[in-house]
């Protein structure tokens, strides 16, 4: 199974990003927003401190695993952070990208992006607020459980 990211860019990544992670999503938690709603671990290939330009490949995963791209732009403007969801797939004909505010690109190989809005998070969770109603991370989490990708409290669904 093929999975790799390359971050393209010419700008330093600690210079355009303030937060820059990737977390294999295994649960959602809709008392939190931010990284936090998104339960699983963090893969530390991709971040501030990864190469750039070059592939990363990303072992330990299998198909059907979600993960999760998202950066904080610096200085900070929500319109210009990262956000891309990617679904395993490990065929490197699946290739998944998002065009970063700095003029870069992040492409994911051996993934298929997953497209999600904030009309479920809207919907179902309104009376939590701006904070988490406009957190992109919380659209995802609350998509990938209304398609049942994932259940609340942290259990994939099968």
């Amino acid at each position: 199974m093929q999975l790799s990211f390359i971050l393209h860019g010419d700008r330093p990544l600690d210079a355009s990003w303030r937060f820059l992670w990737a977390k294999h999503v295994v649960g959602f938690d809709p008392a939190k927003h931010c990284a936090r709603c998104l339960q699983g671990r963090y893969d530390n290939r991709f971040g501030r401190a990864a190469q750039m330009n070059a592939p990363i490949e990303m072992t330990g995963y299998a198909a059907g695993d979600l993960l999760y791209f998202c950066g904080v732009a610096k200085p900070a403007r929500w319109v210009r952070n990262l956000h891309l969801a990617v679904l395993v797939t490990g065929d490197p004909q699946d290739i998944s990208s998002a065009v970063t505010w700095d003029g870069g690109e992040l492409t994911v190989t051996g993934a298929r992006a997953i497209v999600f809005d904030d009309r479920e998070a809207l919907a179902g969770y309104a009376d939590l607020g701006p904070a988490f109603t406009t957190c992109r991370n919380f659209h995802f989490g609350v998509d990938m459980v209304k398609r049942g990708l994932l259940n609340p409290g942290g259990f994939v669904c099968a």
